[in-house]
């Protein structure tokens, strides 16, 4: 008869921290190099940075990166608020103010530059007109956003 040994075995979970899609639980072996999963999780408005030890830990891991700790862990996904930037165009005026940057989640105060606008016409006159507020193209004829406002 011959006897062999058990092979010590490590369950490596993943979390995904608020956002779905989690990969599904690997079995690390001693002494074995265990490849983490390539399934990256999804989460609306954020992007996937890798994988922590803890809820809110940094990255210890990326996607796919080898795991050699003789050891059963839960891994998390640490996530990264998607920021956009907020253009304004005085479209036809001066003064727009700068670039805004919009994280996801946050709520953002418009800027409250009111920029001005004037034209000559044919005839001498100036005509002045009156900032109503911010659209979302060159072409519309209605206010989305008045300026100085949470958005």
């Amino acid at each position: 008869s011959v006897s062999v040994p058990a092979w010590t075995s490590y369950t490596v979970k993943y979390n995904a921290n608020g956002g779905s899609g989690a990969p599904s639980s690997q079995t690390k072996w001693k002494d074995q190099t265990l490849k983490l999963s390539t399934t990256k999780p999804t989460r609306t408005g954020y992007s996937f940075q890798g994988w922590a030890t803890s809820a809110s830990g940094s990255v210890a891991y990326a996607s796919g990166a080898n795991y050699t700790a003789n050891a059963s862990v839960i891994l998390y996904a640490v996530w990264k608020a998607v920021t956009y930037t907020v253009q304004y165009n005085a479209n036809g005026g001066t003064g727009a103010p700068a670039n805004q940057t919009k994280t996801y989640g946050k709520t953002l105060t418009l800027s409250s530059t009111i920029p001005k606008r004037t034209s000559i016409e044919d005839n001498g006159n100036i005509t002045e007109y009156t900032f109503k507020g911010w659209a979302t193209s060159s072409s519309s004829t209605s206010v989305a956003y008045a300026a100085g406002v949470l958005r």
